[in-house]
C-alpha cells in the first residue's frame, strides 16, 4: 500500500508541482517503508519463524519473490568462545537450527546467530541478494533517472549513497506529517460519542487538520471557538528543532540542522570511514545508529550537549531485544511521543498497557 502511494500519488504530484525536478524524499527509517523483498527480522522474535522463512521464503511472492533459499543450502555460525573453535556450516534443512541453542551443541544457532547467517547467505548470492535491496530506493532513483540520467548516486551533485533522505526510525517528532496526521485523529478521538457514524468521524479529522468554523457536530464542550488549522509551518520548526537535539546523540556528525545565515554548510558526515559504512541503512544491512535508551527519560539540554556519541550495531541491539523478550519482558509504548519502549511486564490494566492499546488504536 505505501509502495503504491509512491507510485500512483506522491511521485505523479511532484512532477506536476515541480517539473523538471529530482525527488529526493524524506521518510521514517522504519524497516516497513523500505519494502523489501525478505521482510525484516527485527521484529521476529521465533526461531521456527525465522527458519520457516529461510526454507519457505514469503508466502505468496510469486515467481519473482523470495521463495527460500536453495536446496541444500547453508549458512555460517561464527566462531564463539567455549562453543565454536571456528566458523561451522550449517545446512538450512538441518533439525539442529530448531533446537535450543546450548554451549554443548555447537551446530544450534542463536537466533541473532541465525538471522545473521541468513542475511549473509542472501549477500553472497548474487540471484538472492536483490531480495535485500531497498524497493523504495530504487523507484525513486529510477523516476530520477528520467529527469537527470547524467546525475549519478555518489557524483559532486549528489553525494550521497541514496536518492532518500532517512530520519531515525519510529521518530515521530522528526516527521511534520506524523505531526499533522496525529492532529487529525486527536481532535476526532475529542470528539467521540456513542453511535458516531463514518461520515462525522471524516468530517472531524478534516476539522483537525483544516480548522472548521465551530459548528461542527459534537463540538468539544471545552472549546466555544471555531477549530484553528494546523500551523504546518511550526510543525516543520518543531522538527528541526527535535533533529537538532537528536543530532547532538548520534556519532559522526558536525554542524546543525537549522539553516546558517552565512550559507555555510547545516549538518554534516564527519567522514569517519567506518561510520560511513551503513549511513542511512536498516536492519536488513550492515548496522544502523540508534537513538538513545528509550526507557529514560528524555535528557536534559547539559546531558545532551556533553552526551558521549551513541553507537549500536544492529547485531547489537536485537541481541539484546530478543534476550529481554525471552525473559518475559514486553514492548510498552509511551503515548506522549509514541516511541517503542523496552519495559517490564505489566498487567492487563496497568497504565503501560492502557498506553500500548491506545497507541494501536
Amino acid at each position: 500500500m505505501f509502495m503504491q502511494w509512491v507510485q500512483y500519488k506522491l511521485v505523479p504530484t511532484f512532477r506536476k508541482k515541480f517539473p523538471g525536478k529530482i525527488c529526493i524524499p524524506c521518510c521514517d527509517n522504519a524497516p516497513y517503508h523500505h519494502n523489501r523483498g525478505v521482510p525484516s527480522l527485527s521484529g521476529v522474535t521465533k526461531k521456527a519463524d525465522v527458519v520457516k522463512l529461510m526454507r519457505e521464503g514469503v508466502p505468496g511472492a510469486g515467481d519473482d519473490g523470495f521463495t527460500g533459499l536453495p536446496s541444500g543450502a547453508t549458512i555460517t555460525l561464527p566462531a564463539v568462545e567455549g562453543k565454536r573453535d571456528a566458523p561451522l556450516p550449517v545446512r538450512v534443512d538441518s533439525d539442529d537450527l530448531l533446537k535450543k541453542a546450548m554451549k554443548s551443541q555447537p551446530s544450534v544457532p542463536s537466533i541473532p546467530e541465525l538471522k545473521a547467517g541468513f542475511l549473509e547467505e542472501l549477500r553472497k548470492n548474487d540471484t538472492l541478494k536483490k531480495h535485500l535491496d531497498c524497493k523504495l530506493e530504487k523507484f525513486i532513483e529510477s523516476q530520477n533517472a528520467e529527469i537527470k540520467p547524467q546525475m549519478k548516486l555518489g557524483s559532486t551533485e549528489w553525494p550521497g549513497s541514496s536518492w532518500m533522505l532517512w530520519t531515525p526510525p519510529y521518530s515521530p517528532t522528526l516527521q511534520p506529517i506524523e505531526e499533522y496526521w496525529g492532529a487529525g485523529k486527536n481532535y476526532a478521538a475529542s470528539q467521540y460519542k456513542n453511535g458516531r457514524t463514518m461520515k462525522q468521524v471524516v468530517s472531524q479529522l478534516q476539522a483537525g487538520w483544516y480548522g472548521d468554523d465551530g459548528s461542527g457536530g459534537f463540538k468539544n464542550k471545552e472549546r466555544d471557538g471555531p477549530k484553528q488549522a494546523v500551523d504546518c509551518g511550526a510543525l516543520v520548526r518543531r522538527a528541526i528543532v527535535e533533529a537538532q537535539k537528536k543530532a547532538k546523540l548520534v556519532g559522526g556528525l558536525t554542524g546543525t540542522v537549522q539553516p546558517r545565515a552565512d550559507g555555510s554548510p547545516g549538518l554534516q558526515h564527519d567522514g569517519h570511514a567506518e561510520l560511513v559504512e551503513g549511513d542511512g541503512d536498516t536492519d536488513m544491512s550492515v548496522k544502523h545508529v540508534e537513538l538513545v535508551d528509550l526507557t529514560q527519560p528524555d535528557p536534559t539540554d547539559a546531558e545532551i550537549e556533553n552526551a558521549a556519541p551513541l553507537v549500536l550495531t544492529e547485531e547489537e541491539h536485537e541481541e539484546e531485544l530478543v534476550e529481554r523478550l525471552s525473559e518475559g519482558a514486553e514492548l510498552d509504548v509511551d503515548a506522549d511521543d509514541a516511541e517503542l519502549q523496552l519495559g517490564p511486564s505489566a498487567p492487563p490494566e496497568s497504565p503501560a498497557r492502557a498506553a500500548q492499546d491506545r497507541h494501536a488504536d
